[in-house]
């Protein structure tokens, strides 16, 4: 599943979070900075226990 969202103009800095569906939990990915919050896509990739977040 993907999200996108939109980042307010001046924001420095996106926390990722994915979910897994066997008990609805949490993981980190990553922090990623956006460049220009109007066109910055970040890509998350890798596993639970090694999740990556790469800038696109």
């Amino acid at each position: 599943m993907c999200q996108l969202v939109q980042l307010e103009s001046g924001t420095s800095y996106v926390k990722v979070w994915g979910y897994w569906d066997t008990n609805s939990g949490t993981f980190y990915v990553g922090t990623g900075h956006p460049q220009n919050p109007g066109s910055t896509r970040f890509y998350a990739g890798g596993t639970t226990t090694s999740p990556t977040l790469t800038l696109g």
